[in-house]
């Protein structure tokens, strides 16, 4: 190498410095997500696996981060006693690019725990009205957790509410609530349908069966009836021209469940709230993300008003019932899906998107 044995001594000199300056960091960052964690515990995001996943990937690359640069250390060491002062070894070269990759990787990963975190709804108080029992306290108690948080004392600041739900569907929250639920009906239905006379599930379809996400968030969570959906991602977004152009995306988990269902002979209902003027484009947008052969769909007769969608949900199911099929589940996303009985069982899917009595 170039340069004199001075040269030598004082690069190594520097790269020993840095080497032990990045070792201070690693070690200072050992307690970082330990400490963020701690702060922290009363978020609903510390109970699920992912988290603490990504905390012990974070602290797993510190400790590695700091044993690299131990050894960097050792490598070197060598050279001080033979006076060639030599930073340049493979060796040396190759445990500090470890030392300092590692140590990035931490950071990442401890940025990406702390931000979901931050955006991770805080327990609150159970939400009034809302019978959690009879719709499956136990399989929806996370989902529901998202819900009760905003039974907070005060009003809260619409923005920040927005902000909350929308990190709540976007970092995966929602996504993993949902699952769980309908895991749990299937697990259900695959119990029943071989000992149910004529076994039936009923689906509720808007945010159940079919997703009106693209809507909602345009909307910014508003509700627009009438009104052209012209300009999206941008709204104002209409709902009946949203429904009639049919671009609802299939709820993933529910088109996985209606899929089992069918393999194992169970009849499906969807019971929805949507106008009887819209059929077409409704059962047309079912079909295209892949719900087809269903027995019926039960639509709200035009221009029929009730108090609540369980005025004539419940009906519709006691219609089935009336022709002879045993509803072995009812999966809907609002309790007014699943009051009113006919049903041996109810699923109650995360939403708190909105609200429909």
């Amino acid at each position: 190498m170039a340069g004199t044995p001075d040269d030598h001594k004082e690069a190594c000199k520097t790269f020993l410095d840095q080497t032990k300056q990045l070792i201070t960091l690693a070690s200072a960052f050992l307690f970082a997500p330990a400490g963020f964690v701690a702060l922290v515990k009363d978020t609903a995001a510390l109970q699920h696996t992912d988290k603490i996943a990504l905390f012990i990937a974070a602290e797993s690359c510190f400790i590695l981060s700091v044993i690299f640069g131990y050894v960097t250390m050792g490598t070197i060491a060598g050279t001080q006693h033979d006076g060639s002062n030599d930073v340049y070894r493979a060796a040396t070269r190759g445990f500090s690019l470890a030392q300092f990759g590692t140590y990035v990787i931490g950071l990442v990963v401890f940025g990406v725990l702390a931000l979901q975190f931050w955006f991770a709804p805080q327990h609150g108080a159970p939400v009034p009205g809302l019978d959690a029992e009879s719709a499956n306290a136990p399989a929806n108690s996370a989902a529901l957790a998202v819900s009760a948080s905003l039974a907070l004392p005060g009003p809260v600041n619409l923005g920040d509410l927005e902000a909350q739900l929308t990190a709540y569907h976007d970092f995966g929250g929602y996504e993993r609530d949902l699952r769980a639920v309908i895991d749990e009906s299937e697990q259900y239905v695959k119990q029943r349908a071989n000992s149910a006379h004529r076994p039936a599930i009923v689906l509720d379809i808007d945010e159940t069966a079919l997703s009106n996400w693209e809507r909602i968030v345009a909307n910014h969570f508003a509700y627009f009836p009438d009104g052209p959906c012209d300009h999206l991602p941008q709204g104002p977004c209409g709902e009946l021209a949203w429904e009639r152009a049919a671009r609802d995306s299939a709820v993933a988990p529910t088109l996985e469940l209606f899929n089992v269902a069918r393999a194992l002979n169970v009849t499906i209902f969807f019971v929805t709230g949507r106008d009887e003027a819209i059929r077409q484009a409704t059962e047309v947008n079912l079909k295209r993300v892949g719900f087809t052969n269903w027995q019926q769909v039960i639509m709200r007769p035009t221009g029929k008003s009730t108090g609540s969608a369980a005025d004539y949900k419940t009906p519709a199911r006691k219609s089935i019932e009336d022709a002879g099929y045993t509803i072995i589940a009812n999966i809907g996303d609002q309790p007014s899906d699943l009051v009113g009985g006919h049903a041996e069982r109810a699923f109650l899917l995360p939403d708190p998107f909105y609200r429909i009595p």
